[in-house]
């Protein structure tokens, strides 16, 4: 190979890793709320009536 093919990468150590792990946890556990808030509020318009 031609010396500039390869390009180096970075390893992600353990603390480095448990901290995306976290990050990705609390995202998708944001979504999720999210999610099931607005799955709530169309269940109330559904079923209660408007005062």
């Amino acid at each position: 190979m031609r010396s500039g093919d390869l390009e180096s990468i970075h390893v992600l150590g353990e603390e480095d890793e448990a901290v995306r792990d976290y990050l990705r946890s609390r995202d998708s556990l944001r979504l999720d709320l999210g999610r099931n808030r607005q799955r709530l509020m169309k269940f109330l318009l559904r079923t209660c009536p408007k005062t």
